[in-house]
């Protein structure tokens, strides 16, 4: 497996498809969580995910827990992938860190994603009531009160001491970004209807941070809602309809 392809992992498509979706998961999860999404979207759209440390294969490799360490090590990787014109996804944490990517790439004079989607998330000046810093216990109490974690993940003690390390350098990536920066990108905001944990006042915060068009789309469902494709993917599909470029 080459350097690429241990971040960037194909779960559809190919480079001949004319779109390429990049999605970036919530605290803990890994590329796969989107392997049920490919039948779910257009045929011209490969699906890619983004792969972080200390998870999935890349289990044993150190996490990272800050988001400028993340991102000057990922921007660079996807500058130079061979993608053609593309789209970040990125689903609670991944949504902030789909953000920092997308500015990093137009700092950096390099080609931006047509479109940004982000995902039940804050928007990044926003601050939010954190939670990394506590112990175990309480920590695992947060995680579960997000829906996240599956019951037979949270009761299974040896697969939660070997995530966690994953879990909580996400959140803290998460809590401990803050950026007033505006992009080029078209933003397009998802929220669930049922989500208590994201308001829709923070939904729309997203519209301060692109210097493009804003729109905002409820679906059906809590915080996780992407976890039923048959629900949710219609509406994401219906944003990488066509090919686009940036």
């Amino acid at each position: 497996m080459s350097h690429s392809e241990s971040w960037l992992v194909n779960l559809a498509g190919d480079k001949h498809c004319s779109l390429s979706l990049i999605c970036i998961p919530y605290a803990g999860g890994s590329a796969s969580a989107y392997g049920c999404w490919a039948r779910h979207l257009p045929p011209h759209v490969r699906l890619l995910g983004l792969q972080l440390p200390g998870r999935g294969h890349r289990i044993g490799e150190p996490v990272i827990d800050d988001m400028q360490s993340l991102t000057a090590t990922v921007g660079p990787l996807i500058a130079q992938a061979d993608l053609g014109p593309f789209c970040f996804f990125g689903h609670s944490a991944g949504a902030l860190m789909a953000f920092s990517l997308t500015t990093w790439l137009e700092r950096h004079g390099q080609r931006r994603p047509s479109k940004l989607l982000v995902s039940a998330s804050r928007a990044p000046r926003e601050s939010c009531i954190p939670f990394h810093h506590l112990p175990n216990g309480p920590f695992r109490q947060c995680l579960a009160q997000f829906g996240g974690l599956p019951p037979e993940v949270a009761t299974h003690e040896e697969l939660m001491q070997l995530l966690m390390p994953a879990f909580r350098a996400d959140v803290r990536l998460a809590e401990t970004y803050c950026s007033d920066e505006r992009t080029h990108c078209e933003i397009v905001a998802f929220g669930g209807t049922e989500d208590p944990h994201v308001s829709t006042q923070s939904l729309r915060a997203w519209q301060a941070h692109t210097r493009s068009r804003f729109s905002l789309t409820f679906v059906p469902g809590g915080h996780f809602y992407i976890k039923d494709p048959v629900q949710a993917l219609p509406y994401i599909a219906a944003e990488v309809t066509e090919p686009m470029s940036a």
